[in-house]
């Protein structure tokens, strides 16, 4: 990957970082947003490690910890979709939570 594309990458992480901070209606977009931003930090990681010819054991580590977040964010939404029966951050019923 060469600099323009890693720039290209740090404006689309700026992006996601927006859309994250100022669209708070549905948990299911903020985990969708939150799962692209992953998958751009693990593309950067990996290109950093080919250009400095390291292992990409810090990846497979990376993969593994955004598995695990991914798999606790669904069952939290889900859990809260069976109820609450919607999944909108600013509800009523999830301020009870």
């Amino acid at each position: 990957m060469s600099t323009n594309e890693l720039q290209w990458v740090g404006i689309m992480i700026m992006i996601f970082s927006y859309t994250l901070v100022f669209n708070k209606t549905h948990i299911m977009n903020s985990l969708i947003i939150l799962e692209c931003m992953t998958i751009l930090v693990i593309l950067m990681m990996f290109t950093f490690t080919m250009k400095m010819k390291m292992e990409n054991m810090v990846i497979m580590y990376l993969i593994i910890i955004s598995l695990s977040e991914s798999i606790i964010g669904m069952t939290i939404l889900i859990s809260m979709i069976r109820t609450h029966s919607n999944d909108y951050i600013i509800s009523p019923n999830a301020v009870k939570l």
